[in-house]
């Protein structure tokens, strides 16, 4: 079934949670990428830099 099939509201909760998806995909990748640390600030803010280049 096309997306545009569905009302307003759905094709919007369905392009919300694509984009959530897509950002915890992009942390989940670039946290073992940078190396795993075990102080809290630069596990943040590598997430905060990650989600920033967006």
């Amino acid at each position: 079934m096309p997306l545009l099939a569905f009302d307003a509201e759905i094709r919007t909760v369905v392009h919300s949670a694509n984009t959530i998806e897509s950002v915890s995909a992009r942390i989940r990748r670039a946290l073992p990428a940078r190396g795993y640390s075990s102080k809290e600030a630069t596990a943040l803010k590598c997430v905060y830099l990650n989600v920033m280049s967006r």
